[in-house]
């Protein structure tokens, strides 16, 4: 018996499935690429009473590199009508306004 002929092909198929998901997972800039990724496939053989007819059961299960943890700074503070919100805070300092200037030249002089 060849793997591949297992519940008339259903057992490559899920293992394809499981192979694509390692993929994915391994070219997922969120994950940790040192993690291990592995993929079991599980084989299990009941006989009958008779010992005539074995029932095989297969799986097939992809273990995955989780997604690494990432934080961020929130702002608490307090809107307008008193209700207390929360604000990503970005490379700004909260409550400070962001100006664009256009047009700015600077010149440098050269000691003399």
């Amino acid at each position: 018996m060849k793997l591949n002929e297992i519940g008339n092909g259903g057992l490559q198929e899920v293992y394809d499935l499981a192979e694509k998901k390692i993929i994915e997972n391994a070219k997922d800039p969120n994950t940790e690429y040192k993690a291990n990724r592995k993929i079991t496939v599980e084989l299990k053989f009941k006989m009958d009473e008779n010992r005539e007819v074995i029932n095989l059961e297969y799986s097939v299960k992809p273990t995955l590199a989780p997604v690494k943890s990432n934080s961020t700074n929130l702002h608490l503070y307090k809107d307008t009508e008193g209700e207390y919100n929360m604000k990503e805070i970005g490379n700004h300092i909260p409550g400070q306004e962001k100006m664009k200037i256009d047009n700015v030249v600077s010149m440098e002089r050269e000691a003399k």
